[in-house]
């Protein structure tokens, strides 16, 4: 069998073209499906999403979908079963009714696994929430902070 000079380049593209997406498919692992959220507020308590796995350095992301009130959000990490560490960088997020949001955290840079969002306002709210985030138009950037 006689070998051409494209037939090897060709193999050697589909060979390098697979290893690089076998490599870039495990640096980009994100969770960022959204899971639902219910918050009966209390001025005193707040209220906590559920952890979930934190899978990369992005911003978490939060959408408000009803709301009888206002609040505002902050991103608090973990390791799981524990309690929640403040890892907002000093950033607070306003949100009402309508209002989709990424979310500044050092999460992973403190060495914590899992995320959680802490909530404090008045009346109730519902909506969806993702510790890690992919770009989608209509979301408030996170630098959008108080």
């Amino acid at each position: 069998m006689i070998r051409t000079k494209k037939g090897v380049n060709a193999i050697f593209v589909i060979a390098v073209a697979f290893i690089f997406i076998s490599f870039w498919s495990g640096i980009v692992k994100a969770d960022a499906s959204d899971t639902s959220w219910s918050y009966n507020f209390n001025y005193l308590d707040g209220y906590k999403t559920d952890f979930r796995t934190k899978d990369n350095y992005s911003s978490s992301y939060m959408n408000c979908q009803s709301a009888s009130g206002t609040y505002i959000g902050k991103v608090f990490g973990g390791h799981p079963e524990s309690e929640a560490y403040d890892c907002s960088m000093n950033c607070s997020y306003y949100f009402e009714e309508g209002y989709k949001r990424f979310m500044y955290n050092d999460v992973k840079e403190s060495g914590f696994e899992v995320a959680a969002i802490f909530g404090s306002g008045s009346g109730t709210a519902s909506g969806l929430w993702s510790p890690d985030s992919v770009y989608q138009s209509g979301v408030r950037p996170a630098s959008d902070h108080l």
